[in-house]
């Protein structure tokens, strides 16, 4: 009795031989239950019905019983089976609703620019500032923060923090030693470094001159240095970075008779999962690698869809060393090598930007094989223009 909710909403469909439809129509009729009755490419009649209604015409043995083939739908089969394990429910919801009340909270922060100081010494002064991963989106301003944290911080010379979904982008420039702090630059303007569209500002001084979403130009003014008042003008050096995506175009070629004499060996040597800005170790290799060798350190991010980042993704750290091919490669191996090298490429050109989406094309020639990329990207297409200020 206690499963009779489940069954009303549990439904199954039943298909018949189309000389039924009538003794099924009389049979719902009687029982004041109407839904629709559809024809079947193949002669036969289709309907869905509740689980409770269907067992009920059962226990009446209608006549078109033992001729129907039912097949049940939707999720609640799968409820109706594991309805006992009620830890495994539990934790089902429980994981849904985390995931809805995480939807407007700081999944991770991701800091770039830095040579000396590590992500956790960044991070710890983030904090300190009230940007913490889990914190509302709606309370944090990126710009007051920045400020907060450039005013604590000795080791910092400039910082921007920009949100994009879930995530928090900061930027920083590491102060070199002996470096005053008081010292002016120049006055400059901020230029775009390429056609773009604008994705998000992050601008620490200077008068903005364009917003997102705006087609801009390669060599447009992006931020000013020069701001009005009504004691005249007041010249100043920009500082910001402006954030835009732009397409590149990048090719790698590879000679079919004259391959690399060194190629490279590969070899996973740990495997990680990253949740909310942890890390949890799956795998480690301890052995089966050479005394010295290289590492690679990869790091990816799940998306939904095409833009939002989620707040889970994998780290892994490959070791490489250097081997000696022998004779001319195969064409798998040419495709396989312009592949890795166009990666490379994509990694060293990006390094301070984000890889949106990208097409690869390759051809084949006499002489080589040719592997292009058309890429989307965003990056910082800010860059500092001087200007002498008028006397």
């Amino acid at each position: 009795m206690k499963d009779a909710w489940l069954k009303r909403i549990m439904r199954v469909r039943i298909l018949l031989p189309a000389c039924y439809y009538e003794a099924v129509w009389n049979a719902l009729r009687d029982k004041r239950a109407f839904c629709k009755i559809r024809h079947v490419a193949d002669g036969s009649i289709s309907l869905n019905l509740s689980l409770s209604l269907w067992q009920t015409l059962q226990r009446e043995q209608r006549a078109f019983i033992t001729e129907a083939v039912v097949t049940e739908i939707g999720p609640f089969p799968v409820l109706l089976r594991h309805r006992r394990r009620v830890g495994l429910l539990l934790g089902a919801l429980f994981a849904v609703g985390l995931f809805w009340l995480s939807t407007n909270r700081l999944w991770d922060i991701r800091i770039t620019g830095n040579e000396f100081l590590s992500d956790k010494q960044i991070t710890e002064e983030l904090q300190q500032a009230g940007l913490t991963i889990g914190r509302s989106l709606s309370t944090i301003e990126a710009r007051a923060i920045a400020e907060d944290v450039l005013l604590r911080s000795e080791k910092l010379s400039y910082i921007s923090i920009h949100m994009r979904g879930n995530v928090a982008y900061v930027q920083v420039i590491e102060r070199k030693a002996g470096e005053n702090a008081e010292q002016l630059p120049d006055p400059c303007n901020l230029t775009a470094t390429d056609d773009a569209v604008i994705e998000s500002l992050a601008v620490k001084r200077g008068t903005v001159m364009v917003k997102p979403g705006q087609v801009v130009k390669k060599g447009q003014l992006l931020v000013s240095g020069i701001e009005e008042g009504s004691e005249g003008s007041r010249f100043f050096a920009a500082q910001g970075e402006v954030y835009g995506r732009v397409k590149r175009e990048f090719s790698v070629t590879i000679p079919l008779h004259e391959p690399p004499i060194n190629g490279m060996t590969q070899a996973p040597v740990e495997f990680s999962l990253i949740l909310w800005g942890k890390r949890i170790n799956i795998y480690a290799n301890t052995g089966n690698l050479p005394p010295t060798y290289d590492t690679i350190y990869e790091r990816e991010w799940i998306y939904l869809g095409k833009d939002t980042p989620l707040p889970f993704g994998y780290a892994r750290t490959v070791a490489a060393w250097p081997r000696q091919d022998e004779g001319l490669l195969s064409s798998e191996s040419i495709v396989t090598l312009a592949y890795r090298r166009m990666q490379q490429q994509l990694t060293q050109a990006l390094s301070d930007g984000e890889l949106l989406n990208k097409k690869t094309y390759g051809e084949f020639t006499e002489e080589a094989y040719i592997l292009r990329c058309e890429a989307e990207c965003l990056i910082n297409i800010a860059q500092r223009k001087e200007f002498e200020a008028a006397q």
